[in-house]
């Protein structure tokens, strides 16, 4: 569950034919179409209005209580709010939980053959967004290695429990838990180090590793070492210690569309207008940056206008790590063709040639002449309180085309220290790569990590949504307990790499799931090289633990009590 800090809320007011709905869901041009779609109307008909949201995680991706306050409103002709409590929100969406099948071929010397997988997913009552999660998995569980083959099936059920749907990874956590236990498992049947094995099968910087998709921007063998150095990897731990590392890749980034545009107002002051939801993620200071940037202005001369269908343009979501990569870019396109307007203004004014005018930080410059952009539009057409728009979009054709716009990295090791006696552990150091292109706000980054390793832990540590037949029995704020502030490792270090790669505004890349996709695999691999046990089960419970410990003493397998086998409804071509 992904536990915002605001539960699911809207109001809508339906009057005539037209209806408006504040909403605090992510994707405000999405919950528009669903609330056209429910009546019929024209989108020109239907505002919807997010204003500053209080956490969301993927919880709340799409539509969840908008349309019934829209349908509510409709009936009664007045505005109508609906506000479910915690308790109610846990009920409404869930991350799918998963079984995973996983084979892994490799050679005699060391080298990643084939891999093949078979993933059932538990979508619960409503499909909501768990079939995009469900191909994630799969695209997951390729992670950054060379492959001469892969197989993967993945299938999600209906089933009698909350819905399962987006939530922060996508299928990541999904994917590199078993396929990273897998790894060292692998490393250490070879006799090989865990570190050693992941080296030689990762693939290198620009392989397209994925058919058709776009090559791998990043030096994933450079950063893992740089995560074993900072572990001291081939240092010995003392007893009741352990270390673990693990890796994916993700493409992030939802489709790449969007607009967004700019207002230079003559006082040197510049409205932003953008669809993008401003959810916690830092969104309004980022995009303010790279208008202030722009324009050589300080951030307290630019405004932001967010996520109001009824004055901001088109974004297609908010979400999957878009918004700095793709709402960014189209602030930086409109910023500068309104830069080449005023430009023309300028020429005009200075009876020059186009050409002859030099854009620089704060205005243009011709000669030993200057003006500012201020200064431009207020003799231009002489008004002080004229304003200048420019406008920028992205569109899936070109760079954009091809898919991912982003690759991430989720890249980690951790030291973790243990209690034999009773099955408790807690994280010493952590370690990941940030691998951004460009830090636009390195606070605001370093923050990403660190909110994305918090969630992550709760995923390792005791996250569970717990069900006797079809009743949820913990999902209120009391029995679903999430990480705390004591939770947090005594070390947290987060290597920031910004090579300017990406296709982001400056070289930025996607950065917004973080660690969160390895954390947990890492942990399990960690208590392995401490205990001796395999916990291939979220989250790893002092309580499973321990049992997994006895069980291994008495000479079982450390998951004996999980089932192994492939469901016999699974077609026979079908089984690994």
């Amino acid at each position: 569950f992904a536990y915002a800090l605001e539960p699911y809320a809207a109001i809508a007011d339906f009057r005539g034919d037209e209806v408006t709905v504040w909403s605090n869901g992510q994707h405000t041009y999405t919950t528009r179409r669903d609330v056209a779609d429910l009546f019929g109307l024209p989108l020109s008909h239907v505002r919807v209005v997010t204003p500053f949201v209080g956490g969301g995680f993927g919880s709340k991706s799409y539509a969840k209580v908008e349309p019934l306050a829209a349908v509510c409103s409709w009936r009664v002709r007045r505005p109508v709010k609906v506000e479910l409590t915690v308790e109610e929100s846990v009920l409404t969406t869930r991350t799918l939980d998963a079984r995973v099948w996983l084979r892994t071929g490799v050679d005699a010397d060391g080298r990643l053959v084939a891999r093949q997988a078979r993933v059932l997913m538990n979508g619960g009552a409503f499909a909501q967004n768990g079939m995009l999660v469900s191909a994630k998995t799969a695209t997951r569980l390729v992670g950054p290695f060379k492959w001469e083959a892969v197989d993967f099936r993945v299938r999600a059920a209906y089933t009698n429990t909350s819905p399962g749907s987006s939530y922060r990874g996508f299928g990541g956590a999904h994917a590199t838990l078993p396929a990273e236990i897998q790894m060292d498992e692998l490393a250490e049947r070879l006799g090989l180090d865990p570190v050693e094995f992941r080296l030689r099968n990762i693939v290198d910087r620009g392989a397209v590793f994925y058919p058709n998709k776009r090559p791998l921007h990043a030096d994933v063998k450079a950063s893992l070492r740089m995560v074993a150095d900072a572990l001291d990897w081939t240092q010995k731990e003392p007893p009741g210690w352990g270390k673990g590392v693990a890796l994916t890749v993700m493409d992030s980034g939802a489709v790449p569309v969007g607009r967004s545009e700019i207002r230079v107002h003559g006082d040197n002051s510049v409205t932003v207008l953008t669809g993008s939801a401003e959810l916690g993620q830092g969104s309004r200071t980022v995009l303010t940056q790279i208008a202030a940037e722009e324009f050589g202005l300080t951030m307290d001369r630019v405004r932001i206008s967010q996520s109001d269908s009824g004055v901001t343009p088109y974004a297609r979501t908010t979400g999957a790590d878009r918004t700095t990569i793709m709402e960014g870019t189209t602030i930086l396109l409109a910023c500068r063709e309104a830069k080449e307007q005023l430009r023309e203004m300028a020429a005009e004014l200075l009876e020059l040639p186009t050409g002859e005018i030099e854009i620089e930080k704060t205005g243009v410059r011709a000669a030993e002449r200057s003006l500012t952009w201020g200064e431009i539009i207020g003799r231009y057409f002489q008004a002080p309180d004229m304003e200048v728009s420019g406008r920028g979009h992205i569109r899936p054709v070109g760079d954009w085309g091809l898919i991912p716009p982003s690759w991430e990295n989720p890249l980690v090791g951790v030291r973790v220290g243990t209690d034999p006696e009773t099955g408790d552990w807690w994280v010493g150091s952590f370690i990941d790569i940030a691998d951004i292109g460009l830090a636009i706000n390195p606070a605001l980054a370093d923050g990403m990590d660190t909110g994305s390793l918090m969630q992550s832990l709760g995923i390792a540590l005791r996250e569970q949504l717990v069900y006797e037949g079809q009743q949820l029995t913990n999902g209120s704020v009391l029995s679903y307990r999430v990480p705390e502030f004591g939770d947090l490792p005594d070390e947290i270090r987060t290597f920031v790499i910004e090579n300017q790669d990406g296709m982001g505004p400056y070289g930025s890349k996607a950065h917004g799931d973080g660690s969160m996709s390895s954390v947990p695999a890492a942990i399990s691999n960690a208590l392995y090289s401490a205990l001796g046990v395999r916990l291939r089960r979220a989250p790893f419970t002092p309580e499973r633990v321990w049992r997994a410990m006895r069980e291994a003493a008495a000479g079982g397998d450390s998951v004996a009590s999980e089932p192994t086998g492939i469901p016999a409804w699974w077609t026979a071509t079908d089984r690994p």
